[in-house]
């Protein structure tokens, strides 16, 4: 699946004028991180290198974007992945746009299969980003969409996501730019043990500094409800007497996720410097999926 994504990029790449490009950017990086797995009965760290290549071009009456990226690891090389996508992007109002998009990832030594989402996987893609309200100092969009994707090595594994997301836009200042950001959703599997329902939420803070630096700060928290999943638990209270009983009952699992992140930037004539620290906890009623990590990272993105 990687291989014809791959070689419609290049032969796209190289048969447009340049004229046309809106930009190529290729970005290298390196990192460190504490907990390479995500899995908190596993847990292993590892440097990691990361090198990503992103084309925008302007055909017209549509953009196409193309983006591959792939991560290394220093001796976990079990987890080392490729992702791709390629995106194309249509005006369908003077405040609505059209995007669909085809992609997907492949661990180059084995299908991991960690987490519910890291198999090697690939999927179509499509919503609709709408401006609803814009004013002089702030937008707000609305972008529902669906996404389908599909798990060769699983099962033949085929899940369906519905979501519509919102996300504001808002320059309290020249400086300033706040962007409070969510999204609802529910992913249809054919095999019922991966459906699920969430609910996101977030809000990122850019600050431009002078001299050309600017900072950014993310805060992120997502909760998952798996309705096939049962957790059976025990849940003691003391009654009148003062002595403690206890009631078993069964609930549907439920995983939490927290992220936080933060950078600097400085900007050069014809690339950027990057600096910025990852952290992210994941909780779930039945603990199977439970991991804090921890990443730094230092990144050059150069524009061609």
């Amino acid at each position: 699946m990687f291989k014809p994504v791959l070689f419609l990029f290049i032969l796209i790449s190289t048969t447009v004028a340049r004229a046309d490009w809106v930009y190529n950017r290729p970005e290298v990086g390196l990192g460190f991180s504490d907990n390479v797995y995500q899995d908190d009965f596993n847990k292993k760290s590892d440097a990691y290198t990361w090198f990503q290549f992103t084309s925008k071009y302007d055909a017209g009456d549509s953009t196409w974007t193309g983006r591959i990226y792939l991560n290394l690891y220093k001796s976990e090389y079990l987890n080392n992945y490729a992702m791709y996508s390629l995106r194309r992007g249509s005006e369908i109002s003077a405040d609505t746009e059209m995007f669909l998009s085809l992609g997907g990832l492949a661990y180059l030594k084995q299908d991991k299969g960690a987490t519910d989402e890291s198999y090697n996987n690939f999927y179509l893609a499509g919503y609709i980003s709408k401006t609803v309200k814009e004013g002089s100092n702030y937008k707000i969009n609305v972008e529902p969409g669906a996404k389908f994707i599909t798990y060769p090595h699983l099962d033949r594994r085929v899940d369906m996501t519905a979501y519509v997301g919102s996300d504001i836009t808002w320059q309290t200042r020249s400086t300033t730019e706040i962007n409070p950001y969510g999204e609802i959703g529910y992913v249809f599997s054919n095999q019922g043990y991966y459906s699920r329902r969430y609910v996101a939420l977030g809000v990122m803070w850019n600050e431009k500094l002078h001299d050309n630096y600017s900072f950014t700060l993310d805060y992120y928290i997502r909760n998952t409800v798996y309705p096939n999943r049962t957790v059976s638990d025990i849940l003691f209270t003391p009654n009148r007497t003062g002595r403690a009983t206890g009631k078993a009952f069964d609930i549907h699992e439920s995983i939490g996720l927290r992220q936080l992140s933060a950078s600097v930037t400085k900007s050069f004539l014809e690339y950027e410097l990057t600096a910025g620290y990852i952290y992210a906890a994941e909780t779930s009623l039945s603990e199977l999926e439970k991991y804090r990590e921890n990443q730094v990272y230092i990144s050059a993105v150069f524009e061609l």
